[in-house]
């Protein structure tokens, strides 16, 4: 399987990541594993892990962390989800999530694995667009 984080310029020749002109800038010093894809209005702040994205496939799975700590209207401070997201539909589905309180406690619940759709101008449409345009410009990129 192979993993990039899709960002697209080139590769990085340190590992296999190909880099997007969005996330280059972030990205000028060395690779990162982690890359802010998107926010929300209310604060919080979601990041991609760029080792274990898998953009192979036409659906593409990815761990997405999200960062809570400025957004009063989630009960958390942090969230990490496994997600899967159908670029021909624009659905996804949750495979795990694991929520972090303020107090250090966590817990994590498997994902129901059924799909849904994404609601037009939310955040969670902007991450399944934004994971889509980086699986295709991974898709573009010829096999290293």
């Amino acid at each position: 399987m192979r993993k990039l984080l899709a960002i697209g310029i080139g590769l990085f020749a340190s590992c296999p990541m190909v880099i997007t002109s969005a996330l280059a800038m972030q990205a000028a010093s060395q690779p990162q594993r982690w890359f802010q894809i998107t926010n929300s209005d209310a604060g919080s702040v979601v990041y991609l892990d760029a080792e274990r994205a898998d953009f192979s496939g036409e659906m593409p799975t990815v761990w997405l962390r999200y960062d809570h700590t400025r957004d009063s209207t989630v009960p958390f401070r942090s969230s990490m989800v496994r997600e899967q997201i159908d670029c021909a539909t624009l659905r996804s589905r949750y495979l795990s999530i694991t929520r972090y309180r303020a107090d250090g406690t966590s817990f994590t619940e498997a994902g129901s694995g059924l799909w849904g759709e994404t609601i037009p101008d939310s955040i969670g449409e902007q991450i399944a667009r934004r994971v889509c345009e980086l699986a295709r410009e991974f898709r573009r990129r010829p096999a290293q």
